[in-house]
C-alpha cells in the first residue's frame, strides 16, 4: 500500500519542482519517457547562447521600428532588439509571424518585414553578409542588425551533466547549412 502511494507522491513532487523552475509538465507520463532517452537536440540561440545586439551605426528610428515589430515575437533575437531599443515602442497592426523566416506588420503606417534577408528583401544581394536580422519595407532593405552571442553561464554544466548520463547532445542552428 505504501509503495502504491509513493509513486504518485514522487511524480507530484517532481512536477512541483519543475514548475518552480518554469517548466510546465503537460503530460506526467513524459517524465517516465525522459528516463529512456539517449539523445537531446538543442536550439542554439536563446537556449545555449544569449544574443545581444551590436548597436554600432544603427539609426535609432529604424531600431525603434524593428523593436516595435519584434515585440510580437518570442524569438531570442527579437528579444535582443527589444532590449536594445531606448525609444518608446510604436503600435503594431496586423502582425503576422512566419516561423523560421520572420515577422511582417504595420508600424507607424509602414508595412515592414523583420527577419532573414531572403524573407525581407527581394534582391538577397542587397542584404549585408552575416546580418542576424534585417528590416525592410516593400522588399527594400532599411537596416541590418548584427548580434553577438555569448554562451549562457549554465550551458557547459548542463551539457557536461547530460554527457555523464550518456545522453548525446546535438545543436540545431540557422548559422550555417552544416
Amino acid at each position: 500500500c505504501a509503495l502504491g502511494l509513493a509513486a504518485p507522491a514522487a511524480m507530484t513532487r517532481a512536477i512541483g519542482v519543475l514548475a518552480r523552475q518554469n517548466i510546465l509538465v503537460v503530460n506526467p507520463n513524459a517524465l517516465e519517457i525522459l528516463t529512456t532517452i539517449d539523445g537531446i537536440v538543442f536550439d542554439k540561440t536563446g537556449t545555449l547562447t544569449e544574443p545581444t545586439l551590436t548597436t554600432d551605426n544603427i539609426d535609432p528610428h529604424l531600431l525603434q521600428l524593428a523593436a516595435s515589430l519584434a515585440q510580437e515575437s518570442q524569438h531570442p533575437l527579437s528579444h535582443a532588439l527589444v532590449k536594445a531599443n531606448t525609444q518608446p515602442f510604436r503600435a503594431v497592426q496586423e502582425a503576422t509571424s512566419f516561423p523560421g523566416l520572420g515577422l511582417e506588420g504595420t508600424v507607424a503606417g509602414r508595412r515592414l518585414r523583420l527577419g532573414q534577408p531572403a524573407f525581407v528583401v527581394q534582391e538577397n544581394a542587397d542584404a549585408p553578409a552575416n546580418a542576424s536580422l534585417v528590416l525592410g519595407e516593400e522588399g527594400v532593405l532599411l537596416s541590418a542588425f548584427y548580434m553577438n552571442e555569448k554562451i549562457r553561464a549554465d550551458a557547459a554544466i548542463t551539457l557536461q551533466a547530460l554527457n555523464r548520463m550518456n545522453i548525446r547532445c546535438y545543436i540545431l542552428s540557422g548559422d550555417s547549412e552544416q
